[in-house]
């Protein structure tokens, strides 16, 4: 994605360490360069998480350690998000055994009421200053138009469910605040998992279906991100929104996709099937049924892009499905076909 300091560029990697690295020689997040606000932001955002409203205790990385110790934080954090595929997801990250082994290790302390209100006032900044960004409709740079195009669709959406649900000016700022939030940190992994994408693959991703082919972009990763990872820090009128389970995992879903294709085109069960834009796919993996959409690009008549993906919980929608022929692929994956009647 590309950090810059003077004429050096780093990747997210190297940009993590390099913070890292600072934050151990200053003994704290609160000291680091303004280059590292997105690293600073990504920590305070995941300490945080549980209760956004800065009304609890809280516990961060110890930054006040030995270099044995500081990459033992490091090792141990990167294993536990890594086996438990949490480490975008959010759901359980801070899990009771986890935090109590890492205090006990002295690789999280608690923060102090000082320092609560100094991160509250850095994060409410940040939130500002990306509602700038989504507001804004003259992004030079070809992400940042995506991301803020799809964050503007998704804040109508939000504010539709605000005057249904009437709820106070108090909370529908804080869950705009909420919102900017989440579209910040989900550019930020769009950025790391695309740039990874792009180091053993290529990226944006193609894939052929049927006489389509089918694009993977940085606005699909986006999209997918936003709307169906991150329960914690999702506004609360999209908490009842489908979640992914770590069937499909973020780092490694442009491999899982490329799977996904080939099985069904060297199957050829949709035979028969319209693939068009705003129609679904509906098809079950491992156990959980799921739902694709595609988008049309303009002028291009055959090909699409990949507009949402997520498993299903509405009801009306898995009994619809269950009127249809569910076609066995393999052991994992099962396409449903529509009947026409």
């Amino acid at each position: 994605m590309g950090y810059k300091e003077g004429a050096r560029k780093y990747s997210r990697m190297e940009y993590d360490c390099y913070c890292i690295s600072i934050a151990c020689q200053c003994g704290n997040l609160d000291e680091l360069p303004p280059i590292c606000d997105d690293f600073k932001f990504r920590v305070l955002l995941q300490a945080y998480k549980k209760d956004l409203k800065f009304n609890s205790e809280y516990l961060i990385g110890n930054f006040k350690l030995d270099g044995e110790k500081a990459g033992l934080l490091y090792d141990i954090t990167r294993k536990y998000n890594e086996e438990k595929e949490l480490e975008i997801k959010f759901d359980e990250i801070e899990s009771d055994d986890f935090s109590k082994f890492a205090s006990e290790q002295g690789l999280l302390r608690k923060v102090t009421k000082k320092e609560v209100e100094e991160h509250k006032t850095f994060l409410i900044s940040k939130s500002e200053e990306w509602k700038g960004i989504v507001l804004s409709q003259n992004q030079k740079n070809q992400k940042l138009k995506d991301v803020s195009e799809e964050s503007r669709q998704i804040l109508r959406e939000l504010k539709k469910q605000f005057k249904r649900n009437q709820i106070s000016l108090e909370e529908e700022e804080y869950q705009l605040r909420v919102f900017y939030w989440k579209a910040k940190y989900m550019y930020l992994e769009a950025l790391s998992i695309s740039e990874y994408i792009a180091s053993v693959s290529a990226f944006p991703c193609e894939y052929i279906l049927k006489d389509k082919l089918i694009l993977f972009t940085f606005k699909s990763l986006f999209h997918i991100l936003y709307k169906h990872f991150a329960w914690y820090i999702s506004p609360e009128p999209f908490k009842v929104k489908s979640y992914h389970s770590p069937i499909f995992k973020p780092n490694n879903i442009h491999s899982e996709l490329k799977s996904f294709f080939e099985k069904i085109n060297n199957s050829e069960m949709l035979s028969g099937e319209l693939i068009t834009s705003n129609v679904p796919l509906h098809f079950n993996l491992k156990g959980e049924d799921y739902e694709m959409y595609f988008k049309s690009i303009k002028n291009k008549p055959n090909h699409l892009f990949i507009s949402s993906l997520y498993p299903i919980n509405n009801s009306n929608t898995l009994q619809k499905l269950r009127k249809s022929l569910l076609l066995p692929i393999d052991n994992d994956l099962s396409i449903y076909r529509r009947i026409i009647t």
